[in-house]
């Protein structure tokens, strides 16, 4: 898992938009759709993370969490 800034972000999908279109609408769609890290600590957790697994670990138990929390408030 890694962090993209709001930056890297745009110039991704810019690049993209040069490609055509049967090639990268999938990705043009994912990377636009990307959920930011509103938890500050858990952004944290993850950019110390040495290792993939435990970075994607702290990652779903976040989604995981804030799901949780979601399907309470319905």
């Amino acid at each position: 898992m890694y962090k993209l800034t709001d930056e890297q972000r745009k110039q991704l999908v810019n690049y993209l938009a040069t490609q055509p279109y049967m090639q990268v609408a999938a990705l043009v769609t994912m990377l636009v759709s990307l959920p930011p890290i509103t938890d500050q600590g858990t952004a944290n957790k993850i950019v110390s993370e040495t290792t993939k697994e435990g970075r994607e670990k702290i990652a779903n138990l976040a989604i995981q969490k804030r799901n949780n929390a979601q399907n309470d408030l319905s």
